[in-house]
């Protein structure tokens, strides 16, 4: 991978951060965006699904090439945010009800976005165990971390198909699959999109033609999916029925399938010519750098929204309050991100510490336990 495929992977990233952040804003803060602009947020964690395929992809195969190694780099790249929202979200949330009851008292009637804080939730936020079979799960204002109950899963399943061998392998894959249900099976393939589109990136003809018209095609895809197959929409976590489950797979698979060409045709363009606009060390750092906190700013700032909703109760009614509070909340998520995404290595070193020393954390690719 060259530098300007990766620093186009982190702008994805960051961008798809950013437009949750958008739409959840809209709700609250700035209901004059128009939806245009705003309404892309459940698309946008569609985007991180295949995001998440294609780098661990990578990273399996290039630097984590045994389970310890493995499990050590998803513990430190999860812990390092996920303890610091759910102790963002609490504290954001009593100060929030302090000041203002009502915003919280009318979220409540809605419990797929709000539950008041309990500690079988917390926990459930902890182990990633929010989403199971027909669960959802939600620690007060945090409505965003459901996504990673199915992120974690997914993480699981692929570490067993990629390290297990033999009946070990079959059997340990029956189990997670009974144990994570079908809503969370359901959208497996988003996740393994990513994974099929590294493998093509590193196939794909050097092409400015032919990259050109795949990263159109892409974007074709997409606005056809938002207008067309819009009826079809139903949230991932959110699977009533069977029906209801095939409707969302309906609108989320072509989501998917439009961020894997979309990759595939800009690695045919990168690998034809040199994109100067990401090769350039200036503009590459800072994407980099803002894509570093991006896991922060997804997972923190709803509750910060919140928050900020309950302080200024007319914040919305005023354009320059809302735009000021949006910055404002942007500015403290990086300020967060430096105590917690950006010390994953901490995080990592301590989980490395346990895992080595579990004899089958270190199995590597290939081998069968003796």
């Amino acid at each position: 991978m060259n530098k300007a495929q990766s620093t186009y992977l982190d702008l994805l990233r960051l961008l798809a951060a950013i437009g949750v952040f958008i739409n959840h804003s809209a709700t609250t803060l700035t209901p004059w965006v128009t939806p245009l602009i705003s309404g892309h947020g459940s698309e946008c964690v569609a985007v991180f699904f295949v995001l998440s395929g294609f780098v661990i992809s990578y990273v399996a195969e290039n630097r984590e090439r045994d389970a310890s190694t493995y499990i050590v780099a998803r513990i430190g790249r999860l812990y390092s945010v996920a303890l610091l929202a759910i102790l963002v979200t609490l504290v954001a949330d009593y100060a929030g009800n302090s000041i203002n009851q009502e915003i919280y008292t009318r979220l409540s009637s809605e419990p797929r976005f709000y539950q008041a804080p309990s500690w079988p939730a917390v926990l459930s936020y902890l182990t990633f165990t929010n989403e199971l079979w027909l669960t959802h799960k939600v620690v007060g204002t945090n409505s965003p971390y459901w996504s990673l109950g199915f992120e974690v899963p997914y993480y699981v399943i692929f570490g067993i198909a990629l390290f297990a061998r033999g009946n070990v392998r079959t059997i340990l894959l029956g189990a997670a699959a009974l144990i994570v249900g079908p809503k969370i099976l359901a959208y497996l393939p988003l996740w393994l999109m990513g994974s099929l589109t590294f493998k093509l990136c590193e196939r794909v003809k050097p092409s400015l033609l032919l990259g050109g018209l795949l990263m159109a095609t892409s974007v074709l895809i997409y606005v056809a999916t938002r207008t067309v197959l819009w009826q079809f929409f139903v949230p991932m976590y959110h699977p009533w029925s069977i029906w209801a489950l095939a409707k969302g797979v309906i609108y989320f698979y072509p989501i998917g399938l439009a961020v894997a060409i979309n990759l595939i045709g800009f690695s045919s363009v990168a690998r034809h010519t040199e994109i100067k606009v990401f090769e350039s060390g200036a503009i590459s750092n800072s994407i980099s750098w803002l894509a570093g906190a991006s896991f922060t700013l997804y997972l923190m700032h709803l509750p910060l929204v919140f928050l900020a909703a309950s302080v200024v109760p007319d914040i919305a009614k005023t354009p320059t309050h809302g735009v000021v509070s949006i910055f404002a909340i942007y500015a403290i998520t990086l300020i967060l991100a430096e105590f917690g995404e950006r010390r994953k290595v901490a995080f990592r070193n301590a989980a490395r510490y346990i895992f080595t020393r579990i004899p089958l954390a270190r199995i590597k690719k290939g081998a069968t336990p003796s």
